[in-house]
């Protein structure tokens, strides 16, 4: 399992996905949107995913330089950062994150997480199989 499952009791399970939360996603797809322009078989896809909505707090690790990642974040609220150790020991920032960012999606080229993904405020997010993710059109 990913980064987050290895410290789940500090990340609060809000609940599995169920047939109502189709709007659960919107502010990803939204964020899709504003990039490209999707067909609606596209963000139909993205609304079928399957998911788990869970909560972490500020300065929480969602995934360590290292980890096996077998799951995508997508960020629905509060904001995250994306940073790397560098050789002196201190940490490079490399992207900062905002509602609707998929936080991760580059693992799923990779075998291990090149980078650290960790919060700045408390944050919701959807955690979505990354062969789901890897399924799509």
């Amino acid at each position: 399992m990913g980064g987050a499952q290895y410290r789940i009791s500090r990340i609060s399970l809000t609940g599995i996905r169920t047939a109502n939360d189709n709007d659960a996603l919107k502010p990803v797809i939204q964020k899709l949107d504003r990039l490209a322009d999707q067909e609606q078989a596209e963000r139909d896809a993205i609304k079928c995913l399957p998911f788990e909505i869970k909560n972490a707090p500020a300065n929480h690790y969602l995934v360590q330089e290292g980890d096996v990642v077998t799951e995508c974040c997508l960020l629905l609220s509060g904001y995250a950062y994306r940073h790397k150790k560098i050789s002196n020991g201190d940490r490079q920032i490399v992207s900062f994150h905002i509602p609707g960012d998929i936080l991760d999606l580059q693992q799923l080229l990779l075998s291990h997480a090149d980078h650290n993904l960790q919060t700045v405020t408390d944050v919701t997010f959807a955690s979505v199989p990354a062969a789901d993710i890897k399924r799509l059109p």
